[in-house]
């Protein structure tokens, strides 16, 4: 948009609010917030709580924010397949090329440069040779390898220099499945995977610090360059089962283990103090806050899951799923929580054995981008009932402890009741959270379930907790719908 003077919305929350002209003094470990009067002095800020509140935000003068950011991607493919008898055997040749580039134009946080460069681009080759065979009677196999390479053309200074980094990894893989009668089916399967690194983690965007607050820092950030970075590589095992109860009811299960290397990680330290040289926060001296992506050693995936769902054409029917889940790494070295600004200064929320905790967090970080916290369980049950025109079901998904929400194991329960009102047209009423399970609107950014952390809290000297928000599933929202479709011939 090119004009930012006034937005018009509704506000949830709290906030502490300085007087018009006042300049805002964020709170640190040891002073409170406070507001800096024009000509001297200070005042202590006035809380300020919304809910659902008009309000009308403004003062930012119109300053421009433009982000432009362009993807092309071109390839070839080809494939020979080979049918003996049973069997068939499969040879083939993917190569793609993707070339990305994005600027940014922030002028309150002084950047106006290409956060990833022209040039930058990235190149996928798979040779793969397949097989599906008829083992026995009941038996059949598929089994594969896959040879893999990328290559990579990144810049870590803004396109001033270019680098290149390439990677080849094989993949051996197999399945079998096992039809044991018309009812049953067991299946086995075991194989690699890789997941190279996008352009944007290998390409460090050019220009300078970037302040939190454009006009009044306390904290600049910086993102550093990490060309090298290893791809993620797993080799994982499955074992499940299907089976047919009765004519209408039917239980599936699996166990798996796979084994990660490598995972992106994104850590952030501290690295002395930086003073702006332009933007608006030009002359002002705050900490330094370097980020960067490296890799984690070893991880595990483990876990069961199953389902038994009963589905009649008509009565009564449910649906039972759910699963037990670790989702942790392992062997973690030392060297994971030090920087150059000392030891346990970075990673506190990685701990060996324990289920992946938030990404970032308040003053620490974990593993990954934004997936947050694995919760240890998870499941969902559902009845429902078919007469005639009529269906209605009633639900709940469960989230177990440790889940993407900061919060404790809780449920969320939803309702549908449909009336086929003609041929191809229903009415339909449903309902969303009708429990109003951590049903306000908005987040609250210090109230989650807290995290331990290696080495205790970010900025303290004591403790072992770090802080999270809690998330929210929002308020109950109930929907009539009326649909009409027509199904061609």
């Amino acid at each position: 948009q090119p004009n930012y003077d006034t937005l018009n919305l509704n506000a949830w929350g709290g906030v502490l609010l300085c007087p018009v002209g006042d300049t805002p003094v964020f709170a640190t470990t040891t002073t409170p917030a406070s507001c800096t009067v024009p000509g001297g002095g200070s005042v202590a800020p006035t809380p300020a709580l919304y809910n659902n509140t008009p309000v009308t935000i403004g003062g930012t003068g119109g300053d421009p924010y433009q982000q432009l950011s362009t993807d092309h991607s071109r390839g070839i493919s080809f494939e020979f397949d080979l049918p003996t008898g049973a069997n068939t055997y499969s040879l083939s040749f993917d190569r793609s090329n993707h070339d990305s580039t994005e600027f940014l134009d922030a002028t309150l946080d002084g950047i106006d440069s290409y956060q990833l460069s022209p040039g930058s681009g990235q190149q996928f080759t798979t040779v793969a040779a397949k097989a599906q065979l008829a083992l026995l009677k009941t038996v059949t196999a598929t089994v594969g390898d896959y040879f893999i390479g990328y290559k990579s053309h990144y810049s870590g200074d803004g396109g001033a220099t270019f680098a290149d980094a390439s990677q080849t990894f094989n993949a051996p893989r197999i399945a079998l499945t096992d039809r044991a009668n018309a009812d049953t089916s067991v299946r086995f399967s075991a194989g690699a995977s890789i997941a190279p690194p996008y352009i944007s983690l290998l390409s460090a965007p050019a220009g300078l610090p970037v302040p939190n607050i454009p006009a009044a820092p306390n904290y600049y950030t910086e993102n550093i360059n990490n060309g090298q970075i290893k791809p993620e590589t797993a080799f994982g095992y499955d074992l499940g089962i299907d089976r047919r109860l009765s004519s209408r009811v039917t239980f599936s299960g699996d166990v798996y283990l796979t084994n990660l290397r490598n995972s992106f990680l994104t850590q952030t330290y501290q690295d002395g103090t930086y003073t702006a040289t332009q933007g608006a926060a030009i002359g002002q001296t705050e900490p330094l806050y370097i980020t960067e992506t490296a890799n984690l050693g070893q991880s595990r995936y483990e876990g069961i899951e199953a389902q038994l769902i009963s589905d009649p054409v008509a009565g009564f029917g449910y649906k039972v799923q759910g699963s037990l889940m670790r989702a942790y790494p392992y062997n973690i070295p030392n060297s994971l929580y030090a920087t150059t600004s000392g030891p346990y200064s970075t990673n506190l929320a990685v701990i060996p054995n324990v289920n992946y905790q938030p990404a970032l967090g308040i003053g620490f970080n974990g593993v990954g981008a934004d997936s947050g916290r694995v919760p240890y369980s998870q499941g969902y049950g559902e009845i429902n009932y078919r007469k005639g025109r009529w269906y209605a079901n009633l639900g709940a998904t469960y989230f177990g402890s440790n889940n993407t929400y900061n919060n404790p194991a809780f449920a969320v329960v939803n309702a549908t009741i449909r009336y086929n009102v003609m041929k191809n047209g229903s009415i339909q009423f449903s309902g969303s959270n009708i429990t109003q399970a951590y049903a306000t609107p908005y987040y609250d950014f210090f109230a989650g379930t807290p995290v331990p952390l290696v080495n205790g809290s970010h900025g303290a000297t004591s403790g072992n907790l770090g802080t999270t928000e809690a998330g929210n599933i929002g308020p109950a929202v109930y929907r009539l719908i009326f649909a009409v479709g027509h199904i061609g011939k």
